[in-house]
Order: C-alpha cells, then structure tokens, then sequence
C-alpha cells in the first residue's frame, strides 16, 4: 500500500547563507528569507492539516561554531518567530509550540519566550510546530541517558523514547534536507530510523509550496513496510 500523508514533516533547513553568498549579501540577509519561508510552509501544511512539523533550524555544532554576531541575528529571527506564530494564532491556526533542543546555552530572554509560547499554545489542537534550536542527535542520546540513569528506570525502548526531547511527538514520517547535502548531519538518530528521507538542492529559501508539494508527492509513492 501507498504512503498517505505524512504525519510528520521534520525540516533540515540548509543553504541560508549559501543563498545570500550567491546574490552578494550578507548571511544574515539569507538567514532573513529563510525564516520567512518557514512562516509561509507553516501556513501551508496547516491548511493541509499535517498534524506535526519540525524546523532545525541550529545545531549544537552550529552554536559552537558560528560567529558571535551571526548567532545573535538567528536569536533575534528566532524571537520575531515566536510573535509570528503568535499572529498566525490571532488568524485562528489555533497552532501549538513546541521546543526541542538544549535550551540551557541560550540567551536568558529567548528562553523564557520560548518556555512561555509552549506553555500559553499548551491546548491548542492544530498542527504543532517543533523548534530545533541547539538541537543536535549526539547530545540528546547523552542527555536522554543521563535522565534514564537518574530515574533508575528499566532501559526499555519505551522508557527511553519518553526521555526523548519529542516524548509524545510521533517520530517523523518525511524528512526534508534542502542545500545539496545528501545526510542528516546528527538530526533525531533514535526517531530517524523509519523515516523517509528527501534530499535536494534548492536552497532553503528557495524551497517553496510547489518544491514541497513535489517532495510529497513523491513520499505518497512509497510503500513503508517498517521492517514487516
């Protein structure tokens, strides 16, 4: 049988500076028009009622090793993004927010407006939106067994699933690398493992709905046996 549509969409959003490099802009110009196109797909897979979608849009390694100056621009987009979901919310989305990542190494301000969108989108019933910020596979293993180690749990893979930074959040059936980078670079190892995997070359802020249509359309051919 024929994959319908995916429940879950995870974003490996790539190319923003290389976008801007290319039109002899600033990479904060090319990180500008990529968190717009995450605005405009929001809107679309809404209005198809996908239930879940994941944006990564930094990495842990990125938070290393990115310049001082270019962070502070991607927390301030972060910031500007959390008053457009709100808006998108005032357009009745009825959108809720959520959060994965290491949140411990970002700037005070940003995390508490990211704590306080989780917390006041909580009930909402439409898509749920998910947030990578200094989210990297690695370091969410290492922490999930940390918590696992101070739980004194059994390890079982559901004990271990609801150590997750997703714990409730189906693992994602699509998974979307834009930039020309054929690899997931760390992103979600545990949840990864069924999911299906679209790599193309159309930079992030070039990856509109019609690119996004193609990618699901080419999913829904797909039979997915998940090792039956």
């Amino acid at each position: 049988m024929q994959s319908g549509m995916p429940r879950h969409i995870a974003f490996l959003i790539d190319g923003n500076r290389r976008w801007a490099k290319k039109r002899g802009k600033p990479g904060y110009r090319g990180h500008y028009e990529g968190a717009k196109r995450v605005y405009e797909l929001i809107q679309v897979c809404a209005k198809q009622r996908i239930p879940h979608l994941t944006f990564w849009g930094l990495s842990t390694e990125n938070f290393r090793e990115r310049a001082h100056m270019e962070l502070r621009s991607i927390f301030s987009l972060n910031k500007k993004a959390i008053e457009l979901l709100y808006a998108l919310n005032r357009k009745k989305w009825n959108l809720r927010f959520r959060v994965i990542g290491n949140m411990k190494r970002l700037p005070g301000d940003l995390q508490k407006m990211l704590k306080t969108c989780e917390r006041k989108t909580k009930k909402n019933t439409g898509t749920t939106v998910i947030a990578a910020i200094n989210y990297g596979g690695r370091d969410e293993l290492v922490r999930v067994m940390k918590k696992m180690i101070k739980s004194g749990n059994p390890v079982s893979e559901k004990n271990f699933a609801a150590c997750l930074d997703t714990a409730g959040i189906p693992d994602p059936d699509l998974i979307i690398r834009t930039g020309g980078r054929n690899r997931l670079s760390g992103f979600m190892p545990w949840q990864s493992v069924y999911s299906e995997l679209y790599f193309t070359d159309t930079l992030w802020p070039d990856f509109s709905e019609q690119e996004l249509d193609k990618a699901i359309a080419w999913f829904r051919t797909i039979q997915r046996n998940f090792g039956k």
